[in-house]
């Protein structure tokens, strides 16, 4: 079974339209929504056939290769490619419908479709000029053969008949981004279909400088090769240091499981070798597939409903529903799961009407939830219909359901119990709940450092939070005992990007193919949905601090009414005079944005979750994000200028100076009341950070020392006989 998806970021393996006409040989290319799954070439066949009339006079591009409004060759893949039924039949040779003209392909040249002349720059003015302006039949133009020459990659047996009447042929710039994933797709498409195919390489006359920064490598399925693909990178000779990155379908919650001890944020060959090895081996698994979709009251998105997905009588998760187009995202797992709203004050509010996934109802059971099927790599998403029950209004919603999120408790509720404490103190019994963000080995190692002075300077309990996809297999691996060894819980979280905020190529948008950047939304974005709705409140703590007070003044302050409370950089009477002339919020644009305002630290805030969502705070913010975030010169510093941007709409509660110490920012006499230190970057010295805290942290090197024992414990305790090696040292950020 092969299913042709436009989720992939290169927009599916191949997204073809092949339509049928009398000549049996009019082709289309572009790609298709991501409702359209097939089975089988007849129904890819069967859903883009047209009749000879329409292929005859079609004047826009809603029959053939654009979607989502585009035309002409806008948005589409920088790949030209046409599917072509070989045999002639009446007609007088091949044709191809493309961009909503019709072509007349001369024999030599079967398939190559251009959607778009001069899309890759490689045609000159004159040979632009040769594109189509009607849907009247055209000679196809000389242009292709006046290209200059290329190289051609072949695919399938090229001398052998093929067992199905296709042929793939593609113009292809070969250091466009999409380049790597488009020639294995196009690969696994001939191989899977018995195709033949071939892809014309043909570079941009416009370059300029470097575009190829990245080596790529596909793991696209392979007919015998089973459910465990691999690839392999032979022969990677390079002096830079890299990052890796799996790029998957959307829908797909993938994570590193293991790895042979080599920091995947930073990998050098020399490193590899200091270990004894010639290789590194990384395995990533596939965890969960999401459930995403749009839950709509009427014809209008129905923010702030809670939602619950069960498998059998397990709660599996909740989510609210964003204001976005009504989107929601669940983690799934395969098999049959039940889609409802929460029960409690959003069940009764509104009633589950009707629900539909690609186009078709799904089955509503007398306990009004919605039964789904997950047996499928790529999911289609599920549209649920509400209608208010009798004497409710929307605005229940907000008002009841956020109130009282808490009220059912759950093991994540952070709320003290009789019983709860420890050596007999009347202390605290409340969970502090933390998150944080690390990326890389030398982030992790400064984690643990932050975790243990957390634990030492916090009487209550504490539980962390850490995004799953960030963190190395060994810091996973490893964490289950050194948590245990400094008495706090941990939890593991995933999350899904937003199919509605993505850009033309199915990129995260505003993120600009930088993995720091994407961290440090998931950091602002998304906190309303990340974690369990009956949390209640959270603090985020930077991984680079040393904790050097209770948390839990954090977590009983009063917040006045705001979803969040920040620390402003440092005033003007506690001010570092050497770095005066970095303060940017001194002057320029944030002196006039702000008018009297401070700006705020992100580096340790705190958040009411239950005000956070009754405010739809996280809507107003990613909507505030998705304004700014297209122009390359906004959000530098995305998870610190959005929520400073955005304080008129989303207030901030000003969290005492004394919370956040920074040397960069803040004079030397201030740092003795410090209750937090944050080991922040100097913008003149540039002073690495384990030079840094060893400088400016007393008490720095007792915290390193501390958990280093405690990470050889665990890595001694849980070594398996086969593993010799042990993980490498963090570097500093080069």
């Amino acid at each position: 079974r092969l299913v042709l998806h436009s989720e992939l970021p290169y927009r599916e393996c191949i997204s073809a339209l092949v339509a049928r006409g009398e000549a049996k040989a009019v082709a289309a290319i572009g790609y298709l929504s991501s409702e359209h799954h097939f089975k089988s070439i007849d129904e890819i066949c069967e859903a883009a056939t047209e009749s000879r009339s329409t292929a005859a006079s079609t004047t826009t591009s809603s029959s053939s290769s654009t979607s989502d409004g585009a035309s002409d060759g806008e948005g589409l893949l920088p790949l030209m490619l046409g599917v072509v039924r070989r045999g002639g039949g009446r007609g007088g040779g091949p044709k191809l419908q493309c961009g909503g003209r019709l072509w007349s392909l001369p024999k030599t040249v079967p398939g190559q479709v251009l959607t778009s002349f001069g899309q890759l720059g490689c045609l000159s003015k004159k040979q632009t000029a040769a594109k189509a302006t009607s849907a009247q039949d055209t000679t196809w133009p000389a242009a292709l053969e006046e290209l200059s020459p290329s190289i051609s990659v072949h695919f399938g047996n090229q001398e052998k008949k093929s067992f199905l009447p296709l042929e793939v042929r593609g113009l292809l710039d070969p250091l466009c981004e999409e380049a790597p994933r488009i020639v294995a797709a196009v690969e696994a498409f001939a191989e899977l279909f018995g195709a033949r195919g071939s892809l014309q390489l043909q570079l941009r006359s416009n370059l300029q400088g470097t575009p190829l920064n990245k080596f790529s490598r596909s793991a696209l399925p392979r007919l015998g090769q089973g459910d465990h693909q691999m690839t392999t990178f032979k022969r990677l000779e390079t002096s830079e240091t890299l990052t890796m990155e799996v790029i998957t379908p959307q829908d797909w919650c993938i994570s590193a499981a293991k790895s042979s001890n080599v920091d995947l944020d930073n990998i050098r060959k020399v490193d590899v070798l200091r270990l004894g090895q010639d290789q590194m081996r990384v395995e990533f698994v596939l965890k969960s597939v999401y459930v995403e979709g749009s839950a709509k009251l009427n014809t209008q998105p129905l923010d702030g409903l809670q939602l619950e997905l069960l498998q059998g009588d397990r709660s599996l998760g909740d989510t609210i529903v964003m204001k976005q187009n009504g989107y929601f995202a669940l983690e799934g797992q395969f098999g049959e799961v039940h889609l409802r709203a929460k029960e409690g004050p959003s069940n009764d509010t509104v009633t589950l009407e009707e629900a539909f996934s690609a186009s078709s109802a799904l089955e509503k059971s007398k306990s009004d939830e919605v039964s789904l099927y997950l047996d499928s790599w790529l999911l289609p998403s599920v549209e649920a219909r509400f209608k208010l029950r009798r004497s409710r209004k929307k605005k229940d919603l907000f008002n009841k359901s956020l109130k009282n999120l808490d009220d059912g408790g759950g093991k994540n509720d952070d709320r003290g119990r009789e019983g709860e404490g420890e050596g007999g103190e009347a202390a605290c019994t409340t969970t502090i709940n933390v998150f944080s963000v690390a990326s890389g080995f030398l982030y992790e190692k400064l984690l643990r450092i932050m975790m243990l002075s957390a634990r030492k300077t916090t009487k209550c309990p504490l539980r962390f939070w850490f995004f799953d996809r960030f963190m190395s297999p060994d810091f996973k691996k490893s964490m289950p005992d050194f948590a245990r060894s400094i008495d706090v819980s941990f939890e593991f979280v995933a999350f899904k990007w937003p199919s509605w905020l993505t850009d033309s190529n199915g990129a995260p948008f505003g993120i600009r193919g930088d993995k720091q950047r994407y961290i440090w939304a998931h950091k602002i974005l998304f906190l309303d949905v990340i974690f369990p709705l009956n949390l209640r409140r959270i603090i985020f703590v930077d991984a680079d601090m040393v904790v050097r007070s209770d948390l839990r003044e954090l977590y009983e302050m009063d917040l006045e009414g705001a979803p969040y409370a920040f620390t402003p950089f440092c005033s003007e009477e506690r001010k570092n005079e050497e770095t005066t002339g970095f303060r940017f919020w001194d002057g320029g644009f944030w002196l006039g944005h702000l008018r009297g305002r401070p700006y705020h630290v992100s580096a340790l805030f705190v958040v009411d979750l239950v005000e956070f969502r009754r405010l739809a705070a996280g809507d107003v913010l990613r909507e505030t994000y998705f304004g700014l975030a297209g122009d390359p010169n906004s959000l530098s510093n995305l998870d610190q200028d959005l929520p400073n941007y955005a304080q008129f709409h989303v207030p901030i509660k000003a969290l005492p100076e004394d919370w956040l110490w920074c040397e960069s920012w803040c004079s030397a006499g201030s740092k003795e009341a410090a209750k937090a230190i944050d080991l922040c970057q100097n913008p003149k010295t540039k002073e690495p950070k384990i030079h840094m805290a060893k400088r400016i942290v007393a008490e720095w090197s007792q915290l390193d020392e501390e958990v280093a024992s405690k990470v050889e414990a665990s890595s001694s305790s849980s070594s398996s006989s086969n593993q010799t090696t042990s993980p490498s040292s963090p570097r500093e950020e080069l």
